[in-house]
């Protein structure tokens, strides 16, 4: 069987990151620095499915097998892949907006 792209698509840091953002996606308080076209529940699938690719490589090929080839779902991967990963880099950036503006943190070196 030919490797998947999913894990040069997707690093150890994304799925950590998408960890956290599943966890405390709806417990931060940072709607107001998000972009209004993106919700906490977009936040929350986005990080679903980063993690979900992540820990099973398969699971985006054996779903949808049935309908489209290996090299659709390659593509449909490279071009999703990104759009997940920086839902939630950009929930990262606001809750970080967030804890400057509320604790008055300070850039480190």
């Amino acid at each position: 069987m030919k490797p998947n792209i999913v894990h040069q698509l997707i690093t150890k840091t994304d799925y950590n990151r998408a960890q956290f953002a599943v966890r405390n996606a709806y417990s931060v308080r940072v709607k107001e620095n998000m972009f209004s076209s993106c919700s906490m529940d977009e936040v929350a699938n986005c990080a679903f499915h980063v993690i979900r690719n992540f820990e099973n490589p398969d699971y985006t090929y054996k779903m949808l097998a049935p309908y489209m080839t290996r090299a659709q779902i390659d593509n449909l991967l490279k071009k999703s892949a990104p759009v997940w990963i920086n839902t939630i880099n950009r929930f990262f950036r606001a809750r970080e907006r967030y804890a400057r503006r509320v604790y008055g943190t300070t850039k480190q070196m």
